[in-house]
């Protein structure tokens, strides 16, 4: 686990970069308006401004609310793409607020239009506060809100770290259905954020998932959806030819017209193990071309995830990692915690966090924590990882009592 500063440090370091005041009024066209969100003259961290982005991006304003806003911040509308997702947007728009030092405007701005915004503001950011990392590839919470925990997957994290500095090029993670493998998108989208070591890199998803059940998903449609993602044309095929010629036509047109700009491309694929979705011959008549062509360097600039794939399936072997997940259990929740509370400044003895670790997970038999694991934990990874936000929050979030 990374060293980090305690929580105190974090709220403080929090509380002088962004807080919520009575501030003066906002100049908005002729009339002056009284708004009650005001920043401090030291630039708020990329953190901070995620956090606003996301926040703004849930509170789902119109068109109009954010013409005006941009406008009253004395930036253009035109310069944004009012159509893309929200969270995108916001996060473009924050993002340059932040850079003109007119952040503090546009959120008033849209108080004007949202008189609840302040609250949520500083709701927000307060809980952003208690948990922050110095080196991203470890972080153990992240999304908004930090609602998303990741316990262990140090292969995952390792791997990333080896392809963003081109030690390999393709990484292949494995593990047993429900283990977590689709959870691995979780951590290259927070890589991907402003401030990120993938912030600029463009990261698609190719998931089975997206096809719905009872859909049979082929090597074509996976094909196709990576050329649509990228932004690359491989116009209609004929339907005469077999499906594996059409597959592999598209995957040679994707390497003929591959963009060759210097932006670092990340390809994931995810869910090739689904077999009521996919079957194993397509899997691989789409994932085994993609992994030579980017090992090769015939995709350049890229970076290949694929989950679900089984390993035995390769050809060939040539910068490529590999992660296999191991089963989340009682072991590894007492760790996750042991590393957390250390991590926040809040450290706990050895029968605590088997007590802690009980409540999530049953402690193996030679264990003896005195403690019932909660019935309200459903089984699966995202149940236990979602335990375990709970249960950290509860334990040593904000406003949790310290110890003496």
């Amino acid at each position: 686990m990374d060293a980090v500063t305690s929580e105190g440090a974090h709220a403080a370091a929090l509380a002088s970069q962004v807080t919520v005041t009575g501030s003066p009024g906002v100049q908005i066209g002729e009339k002056s308006v009284q708004v009650n969100i005001s920043l401090s003259s030291q630039a708020p961290s990329d953190l901070q401004v995620a956090a606003i982005a996301d926040l703004l991006a849930e509170r789902s304003y119109g068109r109009q609310v954010i013409e005006r806003a941009l406008e009253g911040a004395g930036l253009s509308p035109l310069d944004y793409r009012l159509d893309y997702p929200a969270r995108l947007l916001w996060r473009e728009i924050t993002g340059d607020a932040a850079r003109k030092g007119r952040l503090e405007a546009l959120l008033a701005n849209v108080s004007i239009a949202d008189a609840a915004l302040s609250g949520a503001l500083e709701r927000r950011l307060d809980s952003a506060a208690w948990y922050q990392c110095r080196d991203p590839y470890y972080c153990c919470f992240f999304g908004p809100g930090l609602k998303t925990a990741m316990i262990d997957r140090a292969e995952l994290r390792r791997g990333l770290g080896d392809l963003a500095k081109d030690e390999y090029r393709v990484l292949v993670v494995c593990g047993a259905r429900g283990s977590g493998k689709t959870h691995s998108w979780r951590l290259i989208e927070h890589l991907s954020q402003r401030g990120m070591p993938l912030a600029g890199h463009k990261c698609i998803r190719v998931t089975t998932h997206a096809w719905g059940s009872g859909t049979r998903v082929t090597s074509e449609m996976v094909a196709r959806e990576v050329a649509d993602l990228l932004d690359v044309n491989v116009e209609a095929m004929g339907g005469s030819e077999l499906l594996q010629a059409r597959t592999r036509k598209i995957l040679t047109l994707l390497t003929a017209r591959y963009p060759a700009d210097g932006v670092l491309r990340w390809i994931i694929l995810d869910g090739l193990d689904r077999e009521e979705a996919i079957d194993a011959d397509d899997a691989k008549d789409v994932a085994l071309p993609l992994i030579t062509k980017v090992a090769d360097g015939e995709l350049p600039d890229t970076r290949l995830v694929i989950t679900g794939f089984d390993p035995l399936w390769l050809q060939t072997r040539r910068a490529t990692a590999f992660e296999a997940i191991p089963p989340i259990g009682w072991d590894l929740v007492r760790a996750f915690l042991a590393d957390t509370s250390a991590h926040l400044g809040r450290p706990v003895g050895p029968g605590e966090l088997d007590a802690l670790a009980t409540t999530v997970l049953p402690a193996p038999a030679s264990v003896h924590s005195g403690q019932a694991s909660l019935p309200g934990v459903p089984p699966g990874l995202s149940g236990i990882e979602d335990a375990v936000v709970r249960l950290v929050r509860q334990e040593w979030g904000p406003g949790a009592p310290r110890a003496g």
